[in-house]
């Protein structure tokens, strides 16, 4: 056997096994690449973010694989839909094996996907995904005896004189998955299950003419939490796949800390049976996040892989809603409204009402009860938001955070003098009832603010209960309008 045809067999041999074993190629740090684990990723949250990975993997002194990877996703708001969104997605990928590249494999794909929200924070997500697949052999940076200038070496911009256009293949894959969540009021994720299948259209995938059906991938993941605090979740995560009669099981154990406001730190152990131990570390500090992980084999007849680095990077932001901002606007005060200098303010210290959970409240008691807006100095009204609520619920949800997000940096930034929290009913239930909610709508999100910095003297609250209607209450429409929370800003 000559030198080319040992090469080929050898890369042929290698990639057949790996192909075997499975299917769909993922990643260690799977946050980071999510698209190649569940379509359905694309619509998880109201965040842009676009990622990078690389992994750089050894197998042998002189035989390696890079891949690297990139990632964006894009969440498509509905207006008029506030517990339904969409989400964009794009992922590419290249990777390459050998001492000189030999092997490449390139695939792009788009994927689409729809959320449905509940009023309770659970999440369900469908999710579809195209990709465009080629791979082949190219000899670019083989060097062969036809390069060689005595007395001076090898010279790799001469022509080798290899040719293997044959040896390449190129088809389409067609992917899908579900995926549900169970958020709590502080955004942190309780529960996580997902499934997922790759290949679903079996794509003929040959070197040769002859074309075999590639059989699909099917994958579930499973993450829950077993200890959380305002600072601290940990969870332990499964990841299971299955190729070809062949099964994986990936068990880990994660633990996410929040440092500051905007900063958290994850650390993470997992195990795939058999084979490797990963660790991985993750920083994210405001819309920036860095990850690292590595790969050791712990079971000697892996001798495939000698050590495995990966280093992710994920730039994120909030996609607002331009259409509901528009809406928002039309609720500021009739009245030409300008920011007020700083010779103007007349700020005096404000104690906030008590506050106690509204399951622990004496029956009968009235905290909060006005008919009138409270004063607020000379200070201007500069925007106001108005967050509407379901029958009887008080819990701060996903998207209500997301919307305060710029209210608590302005605050943060002192952009912003102070804000008002008002607390509305419909007259649904009685009118002690419906002043003890209206507190708690609004003091719910006074603590959100308070716990992420928020100096209590620049919050205002204050209940309302049915006192206020903005709308008429003998209509579901209408006792669905009263039922808010409006946050008046100041500056």
């Amino acid at each position: 056997m000559n030198r080319r045809s040992l090469v080929i067999f050898s890369l042929l041999s290698i990639f057949m096994i790996e192909s075997a074993y499975s299917q769909q190629f993922n990643f260690s740090l799977l946050s980071y690449a999510e698209q190649r684990l569940n379509p359905a990723y694309a619509a998880t949250d109201s965040y842009w973010a676009a990622d990078a990975l690389h992994r750089n993997q050894q197998t042998a002194p002189d035989f390696s694989i890079n891949s690297i990877t990139f990632s964006f996703k894009y969440p498509h708001l509905m207006p008029n839909r506030q517990n339904v969104q969409g989400g964009f997605g794009l992922s590419v990928m290249n990777d390459q094996s050998g001492s000189t590249n030999t092997f490449e494999v390139q695939e792009v794909g788009f994927s689409y996907a729809l959320q449905f929200k509940s009023d309770i924070g659970e999440v369900l997500s469908f999710g579809i995904s195209g990709f465009h697949h080629k791979q082949g052999f190219t000899f670019a940076n083989f060097l062969t005896n036809t390069q060689y200038i005595p007395d001076r070496g090898f010279d790799s911009s001469i022509n080798n004189g290899e040719s293997l256009q044959e040896l390449s293949d190129t088809y389409y894959r067609i992917n899908t998955g579900v995926l549900y969540e169970l958020v709590n009021s502080n955004g942190q994720t309780m529960s996580r299950l997902g499934f997922s299948i790759f290949d679903i259209n079996r794509p003929e995938s040959s070197f040769f003419n002859s074309g075999s059906k590639a059989p699909p991938t099917y994958m579930g993941e499973l993450a829950f939490s077993i200890y959380q605090t305002p600072k601290l979740n940990v969870s332990p995560n499964f990841l299971w796949v299955h190729h070809t009669k062949r099964n994986r099981l990936n068990i880990g154990l994660g633990s996410e800390y929040k440092v500051a406001n905007d900063t958290k730190i994850g650390l993470e152990l997992k195990y795939l049976l058999g084979r490797d131990l990963i660790s991985s570390i993750e920083l994210q500090k405001g819309n920036l996040s860095i990850g690292m992980a590595y790969d050791l084999s712990v079971n000697v007849k892996n001798s495939a892989n000698t050590g495995a680095f990966e280093f992710g990077l994920r730039v994120q932001g909030l996609v607002r809603e331009r259409e509901k901002r528009k809406k928002q606007s039309t609720k500021k005060s009739p009245q030409s409204l300008r920011p007020a200098t700083e010779k103007h303010y007349n700020l005096q210290p404000i104690t906030l009402p008590s506050y106690e959970p509204m399951a622990q409240l004496p029956i009968g008691q009235v905290l909060a009860k006005s008919t009138k807006p409270a004063k607020t100095g000379t200070a201007q009204v500069e925007q106001s938001y108005t967050f509407n609520y379901s029958l009887n619920q008080f819990a701060l949800k996903q998207r209500i955070k997301e919307e305060l997000g710029p209210i608590l940096k302005s605050l943060m930034d002192d952009e912003i003098k102070f804000v008002a929290i008002e607390g509305h009913t419909d007259n649904t239930g009685g009118d002690e009832l419906n002043s003890r909610l209206s507190l708690t709508r609004a003091q719910t999100i006074a603590d959100y603010l308070i716990e992420n910095g928020v100096s209590a003297k620049r919050i205002k609250v204050s209940g309302y209960g049915e006192s206020l209607p903005m709308s008429n209450n003998n209509t579901p429409l209408g006792r669905a309008i009263n039922r808010r929370v409006v946050i008046s800003v100041f500056k």
